[in-house]
């Protein structure tokens, strides 16, 4: 008897632990550019979510060619939300990440 109750106690806390949301913080980076020609300076602000991760990184990197020669910064995110998962599926998470978002707990 006292081993079946050991079980159940055991059973319950793993249902529990394994339907414990874990949150996370997800926000873009953002980058502005800046070109100056003669009178004109040209701006473009560039933000992850709209491209991937990957692309964001080379997009920015191709404008910052010696040939193109725009000069870019990091600028403060503009977008952010919250992914909550249940269990152990990190899904959302990494599909939160491909959309080019950064995620911390």
């Amino acid at each position: 008897m006292k081993n079946a109750f050991i079980l159940l106690v055991v059973a319950v806390a793993t249902i529990f632990i394994a339907s414990c949301k874990k949150c996370h913080q997800c926000q873009n980076q953002a980058t502005v550019c800046r070109l100056a020609k003669y009178d004109t300076t040209l701006t473009i602000l560039i933000y992850s979510q709209n491209l991937s991760e990957q692309y964001y990184l080379e997009y920015i990197d191709s404008l910052t060619s010696p040939s193109l020669g725009w000069i870019c910064k990091d600028t403060t995110s503009n977008y952010s939300e919250q992914v909550c998962e249940s269990g152990t599926s990190d899904a959302a998470l990494v599909n939160e990440k491909a959309k080019g978002l950064i995620c911390t707990p």
